[in-house]
C-alpha cells in the first residue's frame, strides 16, 4: 500500500502547561550532558576544584594560626591570610570561574543547544508537539543556566558555609564572622543569576545563528577573549574607564564587584551594567526572530 508523505505539519491542538513543556526539554538536555564522560571530567569536576583548593587553604591556615608548635612568623602569616577571608575572598572564586570555566561552558555546552537542532532540522519536530516557541527557548535556556549555577552558585555557597563553620576567627575586630559577611550569600545568589542570564541569552542567540556548533563555539570564544583585548587597547588610547563596556568578561566582573559591595575598582560599573542589559535584550530579540521563522513553517 502506498504511503503519502504529508511533510511537516505544525501542532494545532491544545497546548499543555508551560512548565511541563520547557522542563521536559531542559531535563533531557541535562541528562544528555551528564552522560558525556568527557564533559564530566573536563568541565563539571574541574569546576569544583577552585572551591576545594580555597577550602583547603582556609583549613590549613586555620591549623597553622592555632598551632603552638610552629614558628611565630608562620602563625602571623596564617592569621593575616584568615583576615582576608572576607567578601573579596569569595569574589575571587568568581574571578577564577570567569577566567576559564565560563568560556568553556559557553563553548562546549551552549554552542550546540540550538545549532544542532537547526542542522538536523529537529526544531520542526519540536513544533509538531504541543510546544510553543517560548517553551523551546526556556527549555534550552534552562539547560545552560542550570550548569552555570551548578558550577558557580553551589560551590560558592558551599565555600561560604565551610568558612562559617571552621574559620569564625577570620572576622576582623569584635564583630562575628557571620555579621561581617552576612551580605555574601545574597550577593553570591544574585550575581550567579546575573552572570547565568547574560551568558545564556547571548550564547543561545549565537547558537541560533549557525548550524555548526564548533563554529558557534569559536565565535563565542573570539568574542569573549578578543573583547578583553579591545578593552585594553581602547583604554590605553583613550584613558577612559568606560571602555570596560567593550569587554564581556570585564563588564561581568565589574558589575559583580558592585553587587558584592566592594569599595575598590568599581568605577564606571554603570557603563558595564548598561552594556550587559543591551546585550541581553538584543540576544532575546534575535532569539524571538529566529525561532519565530521556524515556528511559522507549515
Amino acid at each position: 500500500m502506498p504511503v503519502y508523505d504529508q511533510g511537516y505539519r505544525r501542532f494545532e491542538g491544545p497546548m499543555g502547561s508551560g512548565f511541563a513543556n520547557w522542563w521536559v526539554i531542559t531535563k533531557s538536555e541535562i541528562i544528555l550532558r551528564f552522560s558525556r564522560k568527557l564533559l564530566l571530567f573536563l568541565l563539571i569536576i574541574p569546576s569544583f576544584l577552585p572551591m576545594l583548593g580555597m577550602m583547603i587553604a582556609v583549613y590549613v591556615m586555620l591549623q597553622i594560626a592555632t598551632s603552638d608548635q610552629l614558628p611565630m612568623g608562620a602563625s602571623i602569616i596564617a592569621k593575616q591570610f584568615l583576615d582576608q577571608v572576607s567578601t573579596e575572598f569569595y569574589f575571587l572564586f568568581f574571578k577564577i570561574h570567569a577566567s576559564t570555566f565560563l568560556l568553556l561552558w559557553g563553548a562546549f555546552v551552549g554552542s550546540d543547544l540550538i545549532s544542532n537542532d537547526r542542522k538536523t532540522n529537529a526544531m520542526e519536530l519540536y513544533f509538531t508537539r504541543p510546544i510553543r516557541p517560548v517553551d523551546y527557548l526556556l527549555g534550552k535556556f534552562g539547560t545552560l543556566v542550570f550548569f552555570l549555577l551548578f558550577t558557580t552558585m553551589l560551590p560558592a555557597l558551599l565555600l561560604y558555609l565551610f568558612a562559617i563553620s571552621v574559620a569564625p576567627e577570620a572576622a576582623e575586630g569584635t564583630e562575628s564572622y557571620f555579621e561581617a559577611t552576612k551580605h555574601v550569600p545574597g550577593a553570591i545568589v544574585f550575581y550567579s543569576f546575573v552572570q547565568a542570564i547574560v551568558v545564556s541569552t547571548f550564547m543561545l542567540a549565537l547558537s541560533s545563528l549557525g548550524r555548526n556548533w564548533i563554529l558557534v563555539g569559536a565565535i563565542w570564544g573570539g568574542v569573549y577573549l578578543f573583547s578583553q583585548v579591545g578593552y585594553r587597547i581602547v583604554q590605553e588610547l583613550s584613558g577612559s574607564g568606560a571602555a570596560v563596556a567593550i569587554s564581556l568578561r570585564d563588564s561581568l566582573l565589574l558589575v559583580g564587584r558592585r553587587i558584592f559591595q566592594l569599595e575598590t575598582e568599581v568605577e564606571h560599573w554603570e557603563a558595564a551594567a548598561w552594556m550587559l542589559g543591551i546585550l541581553t535584550v538584543s540576544s532575546l530579540l534575535i532569539l524571538c526572530r529566529r525561532i519565530r521563522v521556524v515556528e511559522t513553517v507549515k
